[in-house]
């Protein structure tokens, strides 16, 4: 305050001592530092060379130690310096990554994304440990401590190469299962269609297991293969590989994914203005509208 000030009097005043207790604290500090500090001019007092040199250093020291004080302030997106670590597998990676990518480019240039892959189990402990920010997935249970919120809805469709026999006439459960079969797992467990298939006590042969689903829509043109998958996937793929999409002929639960987060992050301001950007990021997607195949929620 005195650097400030350049005045004992002013400086007593604004901060509530009297003069002689800051003259006082002013002679402590010249014999601590081995320099007078402050000496009188003609305006007042002027700081020597030693009392600029400790300006900077400590405005800076004291706005830290305010920070810690105070708690977290506002998070400010446009002049943040942070990297956030996502978990998330390649289906949702795909839907969401490049929006998510171009919300930061535009609003927060200076905050980098670290996207790690979901593979044979979701990382709740990366969560809890905060190795991982936000774990983003499809999963319906998750450990205690963890919170939620629904992200976006898919559905269930398969593909086909272009010029697969199968796609003419007509399409029902009986031809779907005459058909050979590559499954995606990326996580470990039986896959959604079959636990559906096995409830009305049917089954399909998989013939190639992949665990990426990014990799499964890429063999379906070389063979008679059918893929099942999430529609968010399929309809743009269509646009860049010969394949062609065609509807469950089975009832479906719809996909629901989710972000989950720790109870310590829960109200942190930079986290919360992330789970905010990818909501929003979400909600903005395509509406893929409705199908009699569409029915069952889950």
């Amino acid at each position: 305050m005195l650097l400030a000030e350049r005045s004992v009097t002013r400086a007593s005043a604004r901060l509530g001592l009297t003069q002689p207790a800051v003259s006082n604290a002013l002679a402590r500090l010249r014999v601590a530092l081995d320099d007078p500090l402050l000496v009188r001019a003609a305006n007042g007092m002027a700081p020597t060379p030693r009392a600029l040199d400790l300006a900077a250093p400590l405005r800076d020291a004291l706005e830290r130690v305010n920070h810690v004080v105070s708690g977290p302030g506002r998070f400010e997106p446009s002049t943040a310096r942070r990297t956030f670590t996502l978990a998330a597998t390649d289906y949702v990676q795909f839907v969401l990554l490049g929006p998510l990518a171009k919300r930061l480019e535009a609003d927060a240039p200076g905050v980098s994304l670290r996207v790690l892959p979901v593979h044979s189990w979701f990382p709740w402990p990366a969560l809890q440990s905060g190795a991982v920010d936000l774990t983003v997935g499809g999963v319906q249970v998750a450990p205690r401590g963890l919170h939620r919120r629904t992200l976006f809805r898919d559905w269930v469709v398969c593909i086909v190469r272009g010029d697969h026999p199968v796609a003419r006439g007509t399409w029902n459960l009986d031809k779907y299962l005459s058909l050979t079969h590559v499954e995606a797992l990326p996580i470990e467990g039986l896959g959604l269609a079959d636990e559906v298939l096995a409830e009305l006590g049917r089954a399909r042969r998989c013939v190639v297991t992949v665990s990426q689903f990014l990799v499964a829509p890429f063999v379906v043109p070389h063979t008679d293969h059918c893929f099942t998958l999430a529609e968010r996937i399929a309809r743009p793929l269509a646009d860049l590989v010969p394949v062609r999409v065609l509807p469950i002929p089975f009832d479906m639960p719809e996909i629901t994914v989710w972000s989950f987060w720790h109870e310590r992050v829960h109200d942190d301001p930079a986290h919360r203005w992330l789970r905010s950007a990818l909501a929003d990021v979400a909600s903005a997607l395509p509406d893929l509208g409705k199908s009699p195949c569409r029915r069952r929620s889950r």
